[in-house]
């Protein structure tokens, strides 16, 4: 299959196929997002794969909004392109948002990934708003560990005299953790 790839036919084909798409209205952009990444036109396949991302939000479409937002996670990782590190960013906070509920093990990786990265600009809000998205799919996948892990990220930030409410609902979720893993003394 990589030698097909290479050849000059694969290429002229794609091409062609790329001239014959681009004439039409398509109710997805992820066709000719694939053939200008199989014909190595990482940029243009980038902002086609964003344009979708836009088209998916719009129609609801969380499965392709989803292979989208990978997809430029992908090639943003390849080519490196301006503001590389807050556009890789927020690909991994938006995935780990959208997925919490419904891929909760798939979104763990991505909102801790956001999360080190907001740890390193010393973002205290955006470390508390993605704690609990992660202890929230932790506690879905049954990682009572994780959840504590993150309630305590958020506690080493707000704790004092002057967040005594929050820090009591925020160590409910940590105690309802520990009384699932029998840990609760």
């Amino acid at each position: 299959m990589k030698k097909q790839k290479t050849s000059k036919d694969f290429v002229l084909l794609n091409e062609k196929i790329f001239d014959i798409i681009n004439m039409f209205t398509l109710s997805s952009n992820a066709l000719k997002a694939l053939v200008a990444q199989s014909l190595n036109q990482k940029l243009l396949a980038l902002n086609i794969w964003t344009d979708n991302i836009k088209l998916c939000s719009y129609l609801g479409d969380e499965y392709l909004w989803t292979l989208s937002q990978k997809q430029c996670l992908r090639i943003a990782q390849e080519i490196n392109p301006e503001n590389n590190d807050i556009i890789v960013n927020n690909i991994y906070e938006r995935l780990g948002k959208l997925l919490y509920i419904s891929r909760p093990t798939e979104a763990i990786s991505y909102l801790s990934v956001a999360i080190n990265n907001a740890i390193k600009v010393s973002n205290r809000p955006k470390i508390i708003e993605l704690s609990g998205y992660l202890s929230k799919s932790c506690s879905l996948t049954g990682n009572y560990n994780g959840v504590i892990e993150a309630v305590d990220t958020v506690l080493a930030l707000i704790e004092n005299q002057e967040n005594k409410l929050e820090c009591a609902l925020i160590k409910h979720k940590k105690l309802k953790a520990m009384f699932c893993i029998g840990n609760a003394e």
